[in-house]
């Protein structure tokens, strides 16, 4: 999976905008755009990787997003409903 097909994953899980991510991570719309079409890539240890993971993070805590969510490949049904990490 591309970075940028991961970045709009998580936009999806989350069910938030580009323009959520842009306001709570401090990057413009515009950097935003450029991760999610692929065009642009964030470097490795870069400041503004930082601040978007940071963004996706926050996110999930206000939109209370469970692991389960964001992970579904780490997680199998067990008995009585309640998911397991395999």
């Amino acid at each position: 999976m591309t970075f940028s097909e991961q970045l709009n994953e998580y936009l999806s899980v989350l069910n938030c905008s580009a323009k959520e991510l842009s306001q709570i991570s401090g990057l413009s719309n515009s950097v935003i755009s450029r991760y999610r079409s692929g065009e642009r890539v964030p470097r490795p240890e870069s400041e503004k990787l930082n601040q978007l993971c940071e963004g996706i993070y926050l996110l999930s805590k206000e939109k209370a997003a469970s692991k389960r969510d964001m992970y579904p490949q780490y997680w199998t049904p067990s008995i009585g409903g309640i998911f397991m990490k395999y």
